[in-house]
Order: C-alpha cells, then structure tokens, then sequence
C-alpha cells in the first residue's frame, strides 16, 4: 500500500479544517478556530486576526498565544501600519482591488520584536474582512506554508460569508415575528402608549442594540423622544431633536439612514449621542407622511448596521406608524362621541328641561296670583289668623322659588350657550378649561367613572356656571404658555390612562392650581388604587411626564399614599 506524500497529508488536513469551518454558523468560532489552525499548519508561535471594519477601524481581536508584548503591539495602529508596509507593490491590494486572501509578506520585522511572520487579508464578499497574521516560525516561513494559508483562508471567507447569510436569514426571522407580534397587539387594541414602547422594546432587542429611541412630534414644531427602550439611554427621553439635524431630515425625507459611527460623526447636532456607535435612523411612514422617527443605536465598539438591516426595520417602523394612527383616530372617534353626547344634552336641557321649568314657574305665578286675591278676602274674616297662616313667609317661599326657578333656567342656557359655541372649535384651539372638560370626559370613558376635576385660579376655585366663567377661563389661557398647557394636557391624559389600567382605583381627583402671583401652576392627580409597583417593569409614562416637566424648567414626583392610593405632582413656572 502507498504511503501518502507529505503534500497529500496536507490537502487532507486542509479539506478536513475546511469542512471544520464550514460545519460552523456563528462567525466567532469561525474566526476563532481560523486562527487557530493557521498557526498550526504554518507551525507559527502565535497568530492573530485583527478584523477591521470599513474605515479599516480594528474593530475585533482573535487571537492564538499571543504574548502580551505582541498583543499591544499589534494592537497599536503605527505597528499595523508598519507591517502592511509589507505589502510588495505588485499586490492586488495596493491598487485597491482585493484579490482574496493573498499573502502579502514572508519577511522579518525584528523592529518589533517579530522574528518573521506571514500577512494576509481574509477578503469577504469583496471587502477586507480582517488581517491574519501568523508570527515566528522557528526555521522561517516558506512559500508553501503562503500557499497552505491562503487555501484556509478562502475556506474561511466561504465559512463566514454562509455564517453572515444564516445570520441575515435569522434576524430577517425575528423581525418579522416582532412584527407580527405588534400587529396582533395593535389589532387586540393596545394603547398608543403601549404600542410604541413594546416598538422601542422589539426593535432592541432584535436589532441587538444598545437602545431604541422613538421620536415623535412635540409642542409647536419641535421633535422630541417620547419612548426610550435601553437602561444606558433614559437621559435622552424628553431630549428635542433640532429641524436641522439628521433625525428632522430622515422625517422630512421619509429615507432612513445608517451611520457607522455617531462617535466620529462630525458636528454631531445632539451631543447626547455621541457615546453611540453604529446608528440606524428609520422613519414611520403612514399614508406618505412621517409620523415619528425610531432611532437604533449601538455601542461604539458594536457591528455596524447594515441597508438589509434598515430595509426590514421599516417595515416594524410602519406597524408603529400604524399604532399612532389608530390612537388618533380612537381619540377622535372620542373626542366626537364626546361632541354628540354634548350637542344632545344641550338639545335636551333646551327643549326638555328650560320647557319644564318655565311651566312649573308659570303654575306657581298663577299659584302666587290665586294665593294674593284669596288673602284679600280672608283678611276680612280674620280667617287666615284662625286657621294659623302665615301670609307673609307663605309668600317669601313663593318668590323665592320662582327666583330659583329663574336661575336654573340662566344657568341652563348658559350651559347650552357654551355647548354650542364650543362644538365647532378645533380641540387644539379651545380654551384649557373647555380641554379639561374633554380629558373629564375621556377619563371617564376609561376610568368607568367620572374622575373629579378641581380648578383653582388663586385660591378662588372656578364653577363653569358661575358669572364670569368666560373671563377666568380667557385669564388662565394668557397665563399659561402654550408649551405648558401642552404638557399639561399631556400628563393628565397619560395619569388617568395609567390609572385606568394600572391601578384599580374607584376615586380620581385631578387638582389643578394656578397661582397668577407666584408665577406657578401645580397639577396633582391622586387616586385609591393599588400604588406605584415595588419593582417597576418599565417606567416610561412616569418618565414621561418627569421628561415634560423638565421641558419647561419644571418638577415632578410620584410616591404613594399613606392611605392608599398614588399620588402624582406636577408643577411648572409660568
């Protein structure tokens, strides 16, 4: 039987690490046992793979028995530079187009402390993956170990690129589940809030990245991050994003963006992030218009994203999108129940109510009439005296309630009146009081109560039926900005929401204090439900509204009641 040449021997063991290689679909083993078996076909000390990204950035480190000495070396960039000084100026990479996988020095480098070594780039889908060396073979490299090299590292390149591919397919697969996941939320009919941090939550942890941000439209025509997904990134919930900036232009573009790096990004407009790496800015689109933006970001020393990656999160971008309008459209689908409710109880008090009391004043005039000519005529018997009558206190009843009924009716057309001047105004553009009325309603609506609104305008606390009700309600609407009667608005609506499905209350009081002399308003929500949790889940809506308050200079505290309950408190200058 013929023994097999030295030559055979090494194809064998070539094919072998090959199919080695290629039996494996995560990219660190690959890289890992690469490295591995080129020091030992090449009999090398130590190897290493400094893997690089675009910019030729070392981004990651493989290594076999590297010394620390020739660690911090190889890690510093005037060394790698030295050793690429190697390059002989025939190579293929010199005129930047990648041959894959060449070798490209057998020389020493003793300036290092590097007897001789091996060089050469593990070329992936035409770019240069990483840099292989291989350092200090005893009796010198030759040309066949060059050649046995560069065989493995094409096995290599094939073994990573079905790696990465794998890798694409999976992440394609769980982008699509967490798409699926939202629609079903969308259509079983989760809030908006709810919607949008379950998104900010899915595209994280399927992104595999640091945080998600999803910035939204705020007061007047500033952006601002209303949800955040990500414990390193909580301070840049409520951050404004300028108009001139990357985020406003992918809104105003509806063209997502990826960035390698936001660390090295020049002129960075939001200097918060400039602790990130790799970024992925994807809008929300819905019906041609941007809704919102959803930001990705990774650490600086994280894989970059990739267009395959911002291609599928657009489509989770869209769901999200959709969760906005729907949450629109329930609002005003409320807000117009609301209106109806509004314009029917007005028709009845008119056509019902004020007809009623007018008839009840009428019998008692008549009663009144009837009551005077009879006296008249007893006063001469002295029978009113007899039978105990007291004439003058009968008739200060009478009077007295027909002047009742007189004010019930006032007050009744004066509910009408404001009914009707206020059905065909914008709700953006009522008066805050007549805003609050709207947020009473809602409220009640979610809560299956009616939560108790108190207005106090300098101590003096404000009835909508009493004289004078236009004029505080035009006072309070000059004192308030409108940022803050934004914010506002915003925190009441997102209290009672959370207190609707989180805390089992029966009783709400929502307080609103405005103090024109001190320059303060203090808004506080108080309920009998179960409390703030011991261990929060997630706290974005009490973020939230701490992010708002911090918007005008403000403050915000939550803690629970001795008693029972939570209490929320949130002021603002004015």
């Amino acid at each position: 039987m013929m023994r097999s040449t030295g030559e055979d021997l090494a194809r064998e063991s070539l094919f072998d690490a090959s199919l080695k290689l290629a039996a494996t679909l995560d990219v660190s083993e690959i890289l890992s046992e690469f490295v591995k078996t080129a020091c030992r076909f090449s009999e090398a000390s130590f190897g290493a793979l400094c893997v690089v990204n675009p910019r030729g950035d070392t981004v990651a480190f493989v290594e076999e028995n590297v010394p620390d000495w020739a660690r911090e070396q190889l890690l510093d960039p005037q060394v790698q530079t030295s050793m690429l000084e190697g390059l002989p100026a025939s190579h293929p990479l010199v005129e930047n187009h990648p041959e894959p996988n060449r070798p490209f020095s057998l020389r020493n480098n003793s300036e290092h402390g590097i007897d001789n070594y091996i060089g050469l780039p593990l070329t992936v889908r035409n770019r240069i993956f990483g840099w292989l060396y291989v350092f200090n073979r005893s009796k010198g490299f030759s040309d066949n170990h060059s050649e046995l090299l560069s065989a493995l590292s094409s096995a290599a390149a094939v073994a990573v690129e079905n790696a990465r591919l794998y890798g694409e397919a999976r992440t394609r697969e769980h982008w699509i589940r967490a798409s699926q996941d939202l629609t079903t939320m969308l259509l079983s009919g989760a809030s908006e809030e709810e919607a949008l941090a379950a998104t900010a939550y899915s595209i994280r942890d399927v992104a595999d990245a640091e945080a998600a941000l999803i910035i939204l439209p705020s007061v007047g025509d500033t952006w601002a991050c209303e949800f955040v997904d990500g414990d390193s990134a909580s301070h840049l919930l409520g951050t404004v994003f300028p108009s001139n900036g990357r985020a406003m232009t992918v809104a105003r573009t509806g063209q997502g963006v990826v960035i390698d790096s936001l660390a090295q990004t020049l002129h960075l407009k939001v200097p918060a992030l400039k602790s990130y790496g790799p970024a992925l800015y994807v809008p929300m689109r819905s019906r041609g218009e941007s809704t919102g933006v959803i930001l990705v970001l990774r650490s600086r020393d994280a894989r970059e994203f990739t267009h395959s990656d911002l291609a599928i999160a657009q489509s989770v971008a869209a769901h999200a999108a959709l969760a906005l309008e729907l949450a629109d459209a329930k609002h005003k689908a409320a807000v117009a129940t609301l209106q109806a409710e509004r314009e029917q109880i007005g028709r009845d008090l008119h056509d019902l109510a004020i007809q009623q009391l007018f008839a009840t004043g009428m019998q008692l005039s008549s009663l009144k009439d009837a009551f005077v000519a009879a006296t008249k005529q007893l006063e001469e018997t002295d029978l009113l005296q007899v039978a105990g009558i007291d004439e003058k206190n009968l008739m200060h009843q009478l009077e007295s309630a027909l002047a009742s009924i007189g004010d019930s009716a006032q007050q009744i057309r004066a509910i009408v009146s404001s009914l009707r001047k206020e059905k065909n105004l914008p709700y953006s553009d009522s008066s805050l009081l007549t805003r609050l009325q709207h947020e009473a309603s809602l409220g009640r609506s979610s809560l299956g109560f009616a939560p108790t609104f108190i207005v106090e305008l300098d101590k003096h606390v404000l009835d909508v039926l009493e004289e004078g009700y236009e004029a505080n309600s035009d006072a309070i609407d000059e004192l308030l900005p409108q940022s803050v009667a934004e914010h506002l608005i915003a925190v009441i609506r997102e209290s009672l929401s959370n207190i609707s499905k989180h805390a089992h209350a029966t009783l709400v009081k929502v307080h609103l204090e405005i103090k024109a002399d001190e320059k303060q308003v203090t808004l506080t929500v108080t309920d009998n439900g179960v409390g703030l949790p011991e261990r929060p889940t997630r706290n974005s809506g009490l973020a939230n509204m701490r992010s708002r308050a911090l918007n005008v200079d403000g403050s915000f505290d939550a803690a629970a009641q001795a008693e029972g309950g939570t209490k929320l408190v949130w002021s603002a200058p004015l």
